[in-house]
């Protein structure tokens, strides 16, 4: 009996997920908050770890924001209060980077 599900439409084997570091899978806009968490986290002198585990989340969190894998999300940007990090400041400037992006995209086509 084979691991792959030929009949499920993403072909992963049972239990696997794809690779999130691939560059097919970073954000399809530029938010460049990811540069702006690093500086941050570096002011204040902790690590991607230290900070995750002060936050409570898993430890690759933070990592996977700064290097634009995943989007800041409302709740990482309210928990980022916790350890001294203007996270609201982080959301809604990413949410502008969005938006332009998006208009910038629009005035091209």
């Amino acid at each position: 009996m084979s691991c792959v599900d030929l009949n499920h439409k993403s072909g992963y084997r049972y239990g696997s997920v794809p690779d999130i570091r691939s560059p097919a899978s970073k954000l399809k806009y530029p938010s460049g908050i990811g540069v702006r968490l690093r500086a941050e986290l570096d002011r204040i002198g902790i690590s991607d770890a230290e900070a995750c585990r002060r936050l409570g989340m898993h430890r690759t969190t933070i990592g996977e924001i700064c290097t634009e894998h995943v989007a800041l999300s409302a709740t990482v940007a309210a928990r980022l209060a916790r350890i001294g990090i203007d996270g609201r400041a982080l959301f809604l400037e990413q949410a502008e980077n969005k938006l332009r992006w998006f208009e910038d995209r629009e005035a091209r086509l």
